[in-house]
């Protein structure tokens, strides 16, 4: 039987269009000729249309297949060879004197298949074909293995199918496309939000919050004053009365009649200030130190200064402001100060712990106040017509020239101040001031200091602009004669050529400034009010001050970025769930997925080479 099926295999090769054609008309499909083909229809036809294998081997005149007997399909345990040179051979066949004898026996088993029709199932059927697979590369034998599908229940159903299953390709094409013009856009739009978001970030920009807070404590400001009488006339007659020049000028001046006496005071103190500054002191070498003395003395002009405070009881307590801080002596160009409450190394005491809220939580600011009494007629020469000055400021810095203002006598003032901070950021924005007289305690401070330190190393002498701190200059410096001309010039023309930014540039603002601003009531002061202060001080040169913080919260201005590094990751996440819908869960399942493959990969790896390996056979050497 199988001799004969290799004989007329050639014969089935020629009419391999006709049985092909016959077939499509029956199934509605197309198939390609090959020899998978041949097989595939061999095993349909035996299995579907029951054709007798007779039909096959001496096909009708009209060519095409006509359905006959069944007989029972061809089972192989073992697969089947084909060699592209030789004929088929299939595994445990005999040879060409036994198919003989086999021919008998197989012709009779074909009646009794004819004779006894079988009964279709109503289950699907299960058709096993031939899946060629290449035993090795480059060979030219292919392997045959049988594989069970099974069919459907009628061929208009497998075409509907394979159309849906060439739309449902279709529609997945469009979906994937789509997919992607949105992964595109997504990455786009993340990119540029994410730039964007960057950019803010990398400016540093800042914002300013505003916090109004009560504070528990009681801060008390600088208060500096000031006289306009830098050098005493009485002291200044006294160093030149033994020069002919000065007792000349002066005795002109009391010579005059026109001139009133306070008139007179006026053109003598002028003459003997010019006549220090120009003459004496481009002669004699004067120093800071001595020009302190020829001044106006704190002890005179400031008659006293205590802090009040009420307590409970209503009994008022009276600590001297020299049991906090010794008042600070500055010199400007027309103007000797003192200042009280400042942060110096010579702070005696903490004014914290007298300075606070009651037990009960109640504000005693109100309860609380700097008396200060000044005696501007503590000399017959001194013109109590010139106006003293006050400054409020904070206790880190000299008075500001802008935050003053002019004292008259017989006059009693109330001063309520209010605090302002103002925090910048940390440094590197800014620099942190330290409290020591040793190291500049603000930003103005540091810019006087560089200014004064100038001056002396190129002019070698100290100058009242900008004003001079007795603490942080040395006492033994020469004053600069402020009326000699050709001094000055050469001195200035020196200090030009350094840059006038240079002070500011290594003076940064504080992280911390701290200002106060202040209100004033003026009210005379009565004759009986006069009698109540001990001591022997005229009402016409009594100057009486309160200083007071007034019931109001301080206002912080605190300075931040605009956007902090949590920030900016925070929004930087949002985008990317966003535009990718990429959350902390989802990294964690690609994470471990990509850990996985990139473990099996290594062990594939791994493996590769121990085959390798085993694979390498020792070059045997020739002994």
């Amino acid at each position: 039987m199988l001799s004969r099926f290799n004989e007329k295999l050639l014969e089935f090769e020629s009419n391999e269009f006709n049985i092909l054609n016959h077939f499509q008309q029956k199934s509605n499909q197309f198939i390609k000729p090959t020899d998978t083909n041949k097989f595939h229809l061999y095993n349909t036809l035996n299995n579907e249309y029951k054709v007798n294998w007779e039909n096959i081997l001496n096909p009708p005149g009209n060519g095409y297949l006509q359905p006959s007997s069944p007989i029972e399909p061809l089972n192989y345990k073992d697969p089947i060879y084909i060699d592209k040179q030789e004929n088929l051979k299939l595994p445990g066949t005999k040879g060409d004197e036994d198919e003989k004898k086999d021919v008998k026996k197989e012709e009779k088993k074909d009646d009794k298949t004819t004779q006894e029709p079988i009964k279709q199932p109503d289950q699907p059927k299960t058709i096993q074909t031939l899946k060629p697979q290449r035993l090795k590369s480059g060979s030219s034998k292919v392997r045959w293995s049988l594989s069970d599908h099974h069919d459907d229940d009628s061929l208009d159903l497998s075409i509907f199918e394979h159309e849906n299953h060439n739309r449902l390709q279709l529609i997945f094409k469009f979906v994937f496309r789509l997919k992607t013009v949105l992964l595109i856009l997504s990455v786009i739009g993340l990119v540029y939000q994410t730039l964007e978001l960057s950019e803010t970030y990398f400016r540093y920009p800042t914002i300013v919050d505003v916090i109004v807070e009560q504070n528990d404590k009681v801060i008390v400001p600088s208060i500096t004053i000031c006289t306009p009488m830098q050098i005493m006339p009485s002291n200044l007659e006294k160093m030149f009365s033994d020069r002919p020049e000065v007792r000349r000028v002066l005795s002109r001046f009391d010579a005059d009649e026109k001139m009133k006496t306070k008139e007179k005071q006026a053109k003598k103190i002028d003459y003997l200030r010019r006549y220090l500054q120009s003459s004496y002191l481009s002669r004699v070498t004067v120093n800071l130190s001595t020009y302190d003395e020829l001044s106006v003395q704190e002890n005179k002009f400031v008659d006293s200064c205590y802090l009040s405070v009420l307590n409970s009881s209503d009994a008022e307590i009276r600590l001297p402001c020299r049991n906090f801080s010794r008042p600070t002596v500055t010199f400007t160009s027309n103007e000797k100060c003192f200042t009280y409450f400042g942060v110096t190394n010579k702070q005696i005491e903490s004014i914290d712990d007298v300075i606070s809220f009651d037990e009960d939580g109640s504000a005693a600011t109100a309860q609380i106040s700097v008396v200060l009494r000044l005696n501007v007629d503590f000399d017959d020469n001194y013109d109590i017509s010139l106006p003293s000055l006050l400054y409020i400021h904070s206790s880190n810095e000299i008075m500001a020239k802008s935050n003053g203002f002019a004292l008259e006598s017989n006059k009693k003032y109330n001063v309520f101040y209010w605090r302002t901070v103002s925090e910048r950021l940390p440094p590197l924005y800014c620099r942190e001031y330290q409290s020591s007289i040793l190291y500049p305690q603000s930003q103005i401070d540091c810019v006087n200091r560089c200014s004064t330190e100038h001056t002396y190393l190129y002019c070698r002498c100290l100058m009242f602009k900008p004003p001079l701190r007795l603490e942080t200059v040395p006492l033994s410096a020469r004053i600069c004669p402020q009326l000699d001309g050709s001094f000055l010039r050469s001195c200035k023309r020196m200090l030009q050529g350094l840059d006038p930014k240079a002070c500011r540039s290594r003076c940064t603002s504080a992280c911390i400034e701290e200002a106060f601003d202040y209100s004033v009531t003026t009210s005379d002061i009565s004759p009986e009010e006069v009698l109540k202060i001990s001591g022997s001080i005229n009402q016409s040169g009594l100057i009486e001050i309160h200083v007071t913080r007034k019931l109001k919260p301080d206002v912080f201005y605190k300075q931040k970025y605009q956007l902090e590094f949590e920030q900016y990751f925070s929004n930087f996440c949002s985008l990317l769930g966003f535009w990718l819908g990429i959350t902390v869960l989802t990294f964690y399942d690609q994470l471990k997925k990509n850990t996985i493959r990139l473990y099996r990969l290594l062990c594939y790896v791994k493996t590769k080479i121990k085959h390798k390996k085993r694979r390498v056979k020792p070059k045997s050497r020739n002994i």
